[in-house]
């Protein structure tokens, strides 16, 4: 059974998350639900994207605390360049790199399994067009308070 989680970590157990618009759309990824991980939900995303719809094309996304990166997937989905998924539960990232595998965006990927606070030292800003720089942050599922 070990075995078999590390080959198709979609066992049929867990929750379904729906990608809501561009070239996935209508995509519903199975994932493993983990305590303390939550998805964001449909009308949050559809809040979030429809501010962002003239800038989400051709942008580097930061997703921090990505959980189960719904909304990274979504941006690529919908146009972004790159996504660079930041969490520090492996298990989460491993899931999200099932599912970047499966959707075949691999080469618009980025995993980096660190602390939110401590990954946004880790860019250099003069690596990126900071006008196509889209970050996304959800508070951390542990509650911490972190002085920024």
């Amino acid at each position: 059974r070990r075995h078999l989680f590390r080959q198709t970590p979609l066992v049929s157990f867990g929750g379904k998350m729906k990608i809501i618009a561009g070239k996935f759309k209508g995509k519903n990824l199975n994932y493993r639900t983990m305590k303390g991980i939550r998805v964001t939900s449909q009308k949050v995303k559809e809040a979030i994207f429809g501010m962002l719809s003239s800038v989400i094309e051709e942008s580097v996304v930061l997703d921090l605390y990505c959980g189960y990166g719904s909304l990274g997937i979504e941006a690529i989905s919908r146009g972004a360049k790159k996504v660079v998924f930041v969490d520090m539960n492996n298990l989460a990232l491993k899931q999200i790199k099932f599912f970047v595998n499966e959707l075949g965006i691999t080469n618009q990927s980025e995993f980096i399994k660190r602390d939110a606070v401590k990954a946004i030292k880790y860019f250099q800003p003069e690596s990126f067009d900071r006008r196509r720089l889209l970050n996304f942050i959800r508070n951390p599922s542990d509650n911490r308070q972190y002085n920024l």
